[in-house]
């Protein structure tokens, strides 16, 4: 149930129901879908990985899949491509 309030859910299922739809928890569920990850374009693009060395643990992430026109910001907060 992630992507969508509980009251979209609810006003989503109240229109299927007034469009005459006896199947309410489907429509629900559908745009449930429909609200989730926007749709990829054909050609999905690359991400390259990066790591975070640290000396001690921090509690933040060490790993991280980056575009590849972010990886220069990247590199220079300390980061680097992975091995």
């Amino acid at each position: 149930m992630a992507g969508i309030s509980k009251a979209e859910r609810e006003r989503r299922a109240a229109e299927a129901a007034a469009a005459g739809q006896d199947d309410v928890e489907q429509v629900a569920h559908d745009a449930e879908q429909d609200a989730g990850e926007p749709e990829q374009a054909t050609g999905q693009v690359k991400t390259v990985r990066m790591v975070l060395n640290e000396p001690e643990p921090t509690g933040r992430p060490t790993a991280a899949d980056v575009h590849p026109d972010e990886v220069e910001n990247w590199k220079a907060h300390g980061w680097t491509l992975a091995e």
